[in-house]
């Protein structure tokens, strides 16, 4: 709530309830957007995710790099896969992720083996997003606060300056990186040693960059 707050959200509902209680659940009139990073185990993401589906409300999803190559976001996602290029056009899923060579880290649990560390970040997470009949003017508008961040103003940024890039926008799966795709996508290629040392020497002259 202060997080969302502090940039001017005023009215936020974030309680310990059960989100898919009928009783106490959200009903349609009660939110505009749904924002969460719900739990990764047991059927919670599908659960959200047909929710979401069916109650055609914005919604802002943070969840694992995997979730899109499971067989109930393909199902759920019609327009969303590996053979259609421009899902968000379709009211399909548009993605948010941390630039190339960053991840969101996370606090573990206490029932973890790692629970003494101060974060962890066991795999790729990045935002599954969608704004149904807004996403057109959402995109639009995403495109142009990116644009504007990244110095390089020609239609094809260096490969130096998107790396540079804070956040990526991708429009549908054929958009996300190479290190940001499902383990079980089948267009995900392993970079050869050559490709691994060379992407190395960019995330260090990154970080020497930012000193």
């Amino acid at each position: 709530k202060k997080r969302l707050g502090s940039f001017g959200f005023e009215k936020i509902y974030n309680e310990c309830e059960d989100f898919y209680d009928p009783k106490t659940g959200p009903k349609e009139n009660d939110y505009d957007v749904i924002i969460t990073n719900p739990p990764y185990s047991s059927d919670h993401m599908e659960r959200l995710f047909k929710y979401c589906t069916e109650a055609k409300k914005p919604y802002f999803l943070l969840l694992p790099h995997y979730v899109y190559t499971k067989p109930y976001f393909k199902l759920l996602q019609p327009h969303c896969t590996n053979d259609v290029g421009r899902g968000a056009e379709e009211e399909g899923p548009f993605f948010v992720a941390p630039g190339i060579g960053r991840r969101y880290t996370y606090l573990p649990p206490q029932w973890s083996n790692g629970h003494d560390k101060a974060t962890t970040s066991p795999f790729p997470s990045f935002w599954y997003c969608n704004c149904f009949e807004l996403n057109k003017p959402v995109l639009s508008q995403f495109r142009e606060l990116l644009n504007a961040s990244i110095k390089t103003k020609s239609a094809k940024a260096s490969k130096f300056s998107r790396f540079k890039q804070k956040v990526i926008l991708c429009e549908s799966v054929n958009e996300l990186p190479n290190e940001l795709k499902g383990e079980f996508d089948p267009s995900k290629k392993r970079l050869n040693p050559k490709r691994r040392k060379k992407l190395a020497k960019l995330k260090a002259k990154m970080k020497f960059h930012h000193r």
